[in-house]
């Protein structure tokens, strides 16, 4: 456990047991320069400026998320390292009650046969932040949230599979009725790498606002998954 200052990490841990957590952070510094496995939580965030710079490998083999934030809590997550999660782990998960999530030079890669997103915005907060991100999906959504990320997102978003780049829904597929705003993101793009991808989809009664010119290249997968509206949108707007 971290609570407060920084911690270095450059050793091993690998917790196979169902719902281990690899480790807990609470308002401080965690530097991983190696390797965190947990078959549950890698890395648990509880406090309020949390901060994790991952030059090594961030890995949830199954359960819960390779990054759970909690109540109260934010992250900050930079690095030049890789984050995965597989089974039915999420990347990251923002639980209920968290409150930011900024993420920066980070790689996110969910298994190929996982069912989870690369993150899991549980806590329906809006602002979520990318910066030069890459995440890697397959067949869950590289964004899953019922709330706007920022207007303004860089990196890249590959979907393979039957994945989604971003996915704009509530937790339970139900609509939600927030906008939807991506107008100043034409430095995310989302590469839809197989036929069953899609690249975002929005589900609101909200305004849908996006980049989308420059956003979306479609390798494969049919124009009609470029954006899909699942229902009528108070309005829509390409730039």
């Amino acid at each position: 456990m971290l609570a407060g200052g920084t911690l270095i990490h450059r050793g091993e841990i690998n917790f196979t047991q169902a719902g281990s957590t690899g480790v807990l952070v609470d308002g401080g510094t965690l530097e991983n320069q190696k390797t965190i496995v947990a078959n549950g939580v890698a890395v648990d965030i509880q406090g309020a400026g949390s901060a994790v710079t991952n030059t090594g490998t961030v890995t949830a083999t199954d359960g819960t998320a390779a990054y759970r934030v909690g109540n109260g809590a934010s992250l900050t997550l930079g690095g030049a390292g890789t984050t995965t999660a597989q089974g039915s782990a999420h990347g990251i998960q923002l639980a209920a009650g968290a409150k930011a999530l900024n993420i920066s030079n980070a790689t996110i890669t969910m298994a190929a046969n996982g069912s989870g997103n690369a993150i899991e915005n549980t806590a329906e907060i809006s602002g979520i932040q990318l910066t030069d991100t890459t995440i890697n999906v397959g067949g869950g959504a590289g964004v899953r949230t019922g709330a706007t990320l920022a207007a303004q997102n860089s990196g890249t978003i590959n979907v393979d599979g039957s994945g989604t780049g971003i996915l704009f829904q509530r937790a339970n597929g139900a609509e939600t009725n927030g906008d939807f705003d991506l107008s100043a993101s034409q430095a995310l793009v989302v590469n839809v790498n197989s036929a069953q991808g899609k690249g975002v989809v929005t589900h609101t009664q909200g305004a849908v606002k996006t980049a989308l010119a420059s956003m979306l290249n479609m390798m494969t997968a049919p124009p009609r998954w470029r954006c899909r509206v699942a229902r009528p949108a108070s309005s829509k707007v390409e730039s």
